[in-house]
Parts: C-alpha cells; sequence; structure tokens
C-alpha cells in the first residue's frame, strides 16, 4: 500500500481526547476515505455518529462529495455508526493481509 496524505483530528470533550479520526485524501482499497477510533471508556455515548458526522464536513471541505468506508463484519457498532449516517452498503470484501472479511459502505456527503 503507497502513502496517501491524511488529516488528523481529535475529538476532545472536557479537556480529554475520547476520539481521532482521520481522512485520507484518496480511498485506500481496504480502509477507504475514513478511519476513526473511540477510547474504549467513552464507547455507546454518541461520539462515534458525531466524529463521523464531523468527517463528512471535513471531507467536503477538502473536495470529497462522497466517501468510501469499511468496517469489519464483526464491528456491529461500527456498522450502526456507518449506516445511521446514510451508508450504503456497496460490498462484503475480504482482507488477506489482515485475513478478515469487511463491509464497504459509500455515503454521499450531500445526503446528510
Amino acid at each position: 500500500m503507497g502513502l496517501t496524505n491524511t488529516s488528523t483530528f481529535w475529538l476532545i470533550d472536557d479537556d480529554t481526547v475520547v476520539g481521532v479520526l482521520r481522512i485520507r485524501h484518496k480511498e485506500d482499497e481496504f480502509a477507504g476515505h475514513i478511519g476513526y477510533d473511540i477510547s474504549p471508556n467513552y464507547r455507546n455515548r454518541g461520539y462515534g455518529f458525531m466524529i463521523l458526522n464531523l468527517a463528512l464536513e471535513k471531507a467536503l471541505s477538502i473536495g470529497l462529495n462522497e466517501i468510501i468506508l469499511t468496517c469489519n463484519i464483526d464491528n456491529i457498532a461500527s456498522k450502526r455508526i456507518i449506516e445511521k449516517n446514510n451508508g450504503k452498503l456497496l460490498e462484503t470484501i475480504f482482507d488477506e493481509e489482515e485475513n478478515e472479511y469487511l463491509y464497504k459502505y459509500i455515503i454521499a456527503i450531500e445526503d446528510n
């Protein structure tokens, strides 16, 4: 995999880092445009939805009208977050390097 320009943002609440967001300016085959992580202590509090929603705003500002993102098929929380942000399932793919199946989604930013 080659390197691509990536913008990184931190989600901070009350001086505490609760999450990190990465926006790849070009789609990565298995990771898409967006990657995000929420600290385990802050999960199930709406931060995942919030960080993806903010990602869509930032992606639009760098010229992306739609984004591709993936999640492990066992990651039910991420699947829900993506679908709540109008993610449409494109396909299921297999990442041989990581030996795992992924759901691949598209989100048209204008729909949000």
